[in-house]
């Protein structure tokens, strides 16, 4: 409706995908016919507007020209099969607006309780040490840098947890710096991260634009994997979803 904007101001098409991201709460009463917006859930510490256009904010200021924060957004959801918290695993994007590059792209994790009675609670975010930073407009410390749109499976049989992710590379060719290649690593807490592999098939390095692991067997949430046996889903914009059912095989 002639409103949108990104770092630079109003726009039809983003400049360089410097578009700014939130996560938002949306329900449905009628099975996914129609959806109700609740709130927003997160929200970067930094507001998501720049000096070089204000969208109407009023007495607040935008982030000053040069590198900036493009919101919290680009997430996945993973819920404990028998624990008692649901996670966002969000990245944080970082673009140098006057030298239009992308210069990071850090994953971080915010949780809230489950709970029984129909209400969402509020999110808090991991910061320092500890999850204890609001959702909106609180501080975040990076479990992972440089990887983009991770997503967290739990490895029951090895009682770990597996992050799937693709490699991002700072730079200024905005087609190249998220590199189509899938990436793992492994964990016991969701916070502290192996390094990362590079996965390979048939001689070759193997991945999409996304990437995910999921459980092959019909009773397990999808996220949670309880035997070797699991599938890997890829695709990119606007694309075919591609299965490869795969399985861990000790060497």
């Amino acid at each position: 409706m002639g409103t949108a904007y990104d770092s630079l101001g109003l726009c039809v098409t983003p400049h360089f995908d410097s578009d700014f991201r939130h996560i938002g709460l949306m329900h449905s009463d009628d099975e996914g016919k129609t959806w109700i917006f609740d709130r927003w859930v997160l929200t970067a510490e930094e507001v998501c507007f720049t000096r070089a256009y204000d969208p109407g904010a009023g007495l607040a200021r935008g982030q000053e020209i040069g590198k900036i924060g493009l919101g919290s957004g680009d997430f996945s959801l993973y819920v404990e099969p028998d624990g008692e918290y649901m996670y966002l695993v969000y990245n944080i994007l970082r673009v140098d607006m006057e030298n239009f590059s992308w210069e990071g792209c850090d994953v971080c994790i915010a949780r809230t309780r489950k709970r029984k009675d129909g209400i969402m609670g509020d999110f808090v975010k991991f910061y320092n040490g500890n999850f204890c930073e609001a959702g909106n407009l609180g501080k975040e410390t990076p479990i992972v840098s440089l990887a983009w749109h991770a997503r967290i499976s739990y490895l029951r049989k090895y009682e770990l947890f597996l992050m799937t992710s693709c490699p991002m590379r700072p730079g200024k060719d905005i087609s190249g710096t998220i590199e189509n290649v899938m990436e793992i690593r492994t964990s016991e807490d969701m916070l502290v991260w192996s390094a990362p592999v590079r996965l390979t098939r048939n001689g070759k390095e193997f991945g999409n634009h996304y990437v995910a692991l999921c459980s092959d067997d019909k009773i397990s949430p999808p996220n949670v994997v309880p035997d070797d046996g699991f599938s890997v889903l890829t695709n990119h914009n606007g694309t075919d979803v591609l299965r490869y059912k795969s399985k861990f095989i000790k060497k």
